[in-house]
């Protein structure tokens, strides 16, 4: 998946836990629960928060079914994903939708199959889409787009979105420096990514450089 380049990248790769169950749903026979998640980036662009969440969604059911409408012939087991930004590790408080999602690389998945996928969610829906401090939790919720929701149960999953040491904390473990985060700033300068644009001044030059690298000596 081509990461859609950004300015002001604040966090990448963080591992969370899934709190207190698993995310699963009943889809024309088979049951699919998301067993981890990954915050690989947590960065501001246009206005608001960008949520790149990468996921682990294994089938524990006796039946194929469907994720992102591969399988044309039988469109009742097709699989999406919302995402909704949330005040507590579920959907029992205070939550605002974090964006609509399609499954990428779509492939009908079969009994006792995983399949990794990498999912953008936004915090455009926040009164400061900015600041995340009153919703800490992205609740991922599996949706069979053909099916009725009461059919569906125990399909939601809440990941506690992690806090960055800093700007210059890129890669995990998140709260520290270290060696992944250079890894990751001098790859993305390298490539012309608009996230290595440290002083947001429109350029890539010694002066990004010099930004990183000293925000990166202040410690945490």
């Amino acid at each position: 998946m081509t990461r859609t380049p950004t300015r002001n990248a604040l966090i990448a790769a963080a591992a969370v836990t899934a709190l207190g169950w698993t995310a699963t749903a009943s889809t024309a026979g088979a049951d699919l629960v998301i067993t981890e998640g990954v915050f690989e980036e947590v960065y501001e662009f246009g206005g608001h928060v960008v949520l790149g969440l990468a996921y682990t969604m294994v089938n524990i059911g006796d039946a194929a079914t469907d994720l992102g409408g591969a399988d044309a012939a039988d469109p009742g087991d097709n699989v999406s994903i919302q995402t909704y930004l949330s005040n507590t590790p579920d959907l029992t408080g205070t939550a605002r939708a974090a964006g609509g999602g399609v499954i990428q690389n779509p492939v009908v998945l079969e009994p006792g199959a995983s399949y990794r996928g990498v999912y953008f969610s936004n915090s455009a829906q926040l009164l400061d889409p900015l600041d995340l401090s009153a919703f800490p939790w992205l609740v991922v919720e599996i949706v069979a787009t053909d099916e009725p929701l009461p059919a569906l149960v125990n399909n939601l999953v809440g990941f506690a979105i992690p806090t960055p040491c800093g700007r210059a904390d890129r890669a995990a473990p998140i709260g520290e420096f270290d060696l992944a985060d250079v890894t990751r700033f001098v790859g993305w300068f390298t490539a012309g990514d608009e996230a290595a644009d440290f002083n947001s001044d429109g350029l890539f030059s010694l002066e990004d450089v010099v930004a990183f690298v000293e925000t990166f000596l202040a410690g945490c």
